[in-house]
C-alpha cells in the first residue's frame, strides 16, 4: 500500500538518447551482513539490532540482521542503510538511475514494513516510504522510489540510503530479519515538469494554503539525535474538537517530542522546500517591500513548553529565513493554548531573505517534559498593506 497523493503534482518522462530503447538493468547486492554490521544505522528510539547467525532466518550466507523495533516512544520506529560504504567498497548515493531497492526481510508473524530513502547523515530527513504486506516467513520486497513525489522534496544527487520503519503497537510488534539487500539500476533520465503553483494576485501571494494535493509535501521537519522525529502532517480542521480552520477545511499540524537530554538546548526545525520558495519568486517584491507584509495563523493544540521560558515566551516559534549566503532575518510569535494566533509583520523584516531567498524555517524550542505538543499552521501567505 503506498503513500497516495493527488495527481497534478509534477510529471516525469523516461528518455533515451535514441540509441538503445531498452536500458539494461543492472542489480548489485550492497548488504548480506557476512562481514557485519558496517553501514547499519537507527534511530535513537528504535529498539534493538543485532546480527543473527541460526540458520532458519537466514537467506543466503551464514548471516542476517535481526531487528527488533520496540521502542515505547515511537510511533514509527525506524532503521536505515547507507548507500555508501568505504568498510565494503561501494558508493551509490546518486539515485538518478536507481530502479529499485530490493530486499528479503523475514517476519515472525504477519505485519507490515514501510520502506522509504533518506537524506540526510541519520536518516532524519526522509521521503514518504511505501507500506508492504508481509506473510509470515521469508518476504521478497521490491521497492521503486516514487520520484514525482521525492523530487519536491530532495535532490536526488544527494541520497544517503534506504530506511525501513514499522507501524503499530510497539508492544505487538514481531521481530524481523533481514537479509540481501541489493540496488537494481537502470539508464533512464527523468524530466521533470513543475506544477506548483501558488495563487497569485496584485495584492496576495500564497506561500502555503494547505487545500492542495502537492502542499502535503511543502514542509520537512527536522529532529535532533536527543529528540524523537518531529510529525508533520496536512490535516482537516473538522478532526479536532473546537478548530476550524481560518482559510478552508486544512491545516498542516506538527507535533514534536520530549528531549532525553534536559541539559542541552536544541531546537526542532521546520523547512519549506527550494520548489515552493522558486514558485513563489520573491524577487518582484524586492523594489515595492514595503508595501507588503507577511502574514499566518498558527493553532497551539498542545501542552505549553513552559520548563525552560526563553525571555518570557514560554511557546515562542521562530522564524527563520536565511539567505542563500547563509545569513538571517528573525521573526517570532508567541502562541496560546487554544488560539488561533495571526501573525503579521511588514514583509521588510526579511529583506535580506527576500532578495536572495536560501532557507524558509520555523524553529521551535524542544521540550524536555512530557507531553503532548501540538501545533496547526494555516494560510501562510504574503499580502498587500492596505
Amino acid at each position: 500500500m503506498a503513500v497516495a497523493v493527488s495527481a497534478g503534482i509534477c510529471s516525469f518522462a523516461a528518455c533515451s538518447n535514441g540509441e538503445n530503447t531498452e536500458n539494461a538493468e543492472q542489480t548489485v547486492t550492497i548488504y548480506d551482513f557476512e562481514r557485519g554490521t558496517f553501514g547499519v544505522g537507527m534511530a535513537a528510539t528504535f529498539g534493538k539490532i543485532e546480527l543473527n547467525r541460526a540458520e532458519e532466518y537466514v537467506s543466503s550466507g551464514k548471516s542476517s540482521l535481526k531487528l527488533m523495533p520496540s521502542s515505547e516512544k515511537s510511533k514509527a520506529p525506524y532503521m536505515y542503510l547507507a548507500f555508501s560504504s568505504s568498510k565494503l567498497g561501494f558508493s551509490y548515493t546518486d539515485i538518478t538511475e536507481l530502479k529499485s531497492v530490493n530486499l528479503k526481510i523475514y517476519a515472525e508473524k504477519a505485519s507490515t514494513v514501510n520502506v522509504g530513502i533518506y537524506f540526510s547523515k541519520a536518516a532524519e530527513v526522509k521521503s514518504l516510504p511505501e507500506m508492504f504486506t508481509l506473510s509470515q516467513g521469508w518476504n521478497e520486497i521490491v521497492y521503486e522510489p516514487n520520484y514525482t513525489l521525492i523530487s519536491i522534496q530532495a535532490n536526488l544527487d544527494e541520497c544517503y540510503g534506504t530506511y525501513l520503519s514499522f507501524d503499530g503497537d510497539v508492544a505487538e510488534l514481531p521481530a524481523f530479519y533481514l537479509d540481501d539487500v541489493s540496488l537494481t539500476h537502470a539508464r533512464v533520465e527523468w524530466v521533470q515538469e513543475n506544477l506548483i503553483r501558488p495563487k497569485r494576485t496584485e495584492e496576495y501571494q500564497e506561500i502555503c494554503d494547505f487545500e492542495n494535493a502537492y502542499q502535503n509535501l511543502m514542509f520537512m521537519a527536522y529532529g535532533n539525535s536527543g529528540t524523537l522525529a518531529p510529525e508533520l502532517t496536512v490535516v482537516n480542521a473538522n478532526d479536532y474538537e473546537g478548530v476550524t480552520a481560518p482559510s478552508g477545511e486544512k491545516m498542516l499540524k506538527l507535533q514534536i517530542f520530549p528531549k532525553d537530554n534536559a541539559t542541552e538546548n536544541t531546537w526542532t526545525q521546520v523547512t519549506a522546500c527550494s520548489p515552493l520558495l522558486e514558485a513563489i519568486d520573491f524577487s518582484r517584491f524586492v523594489d515595492d517591500i514595503d508595501s507588503y507584509r507577511f502574514c499566518m495563523d498558527v493553532y497551539q493544540f498542545g501542552d505549553d513548553n513552559d520548563q525552560r521560558p526563553l525571555n518570557g515566551n514560554v511557546n515562542l516559534i521562530e522564524l527563520n529565513l536565511y539567505t542563500s549566503s547563509g545569513s538571517m532575518d528573525w521573526g517570532g510569535l508567541t502562541t496560546k493554548k487554544g488560539e488561533w494566533v495571526s501573525y503579521s509583520t511588514p514583509l521588510s523584516t526579511f529583506k535580506n531573505f527576500v532578495a536572495s531567498p536560501g532557507k524558509f524555517m520555523f524553529a521551535f524550542l524542544d521540550p524536555i517534559r512530557d507531553g503532548e505538543y501540538v501545533w496547526f499552521f494555516d494560510n501562510i501567505r504574503i499580502e498587500k498593506i492596505a
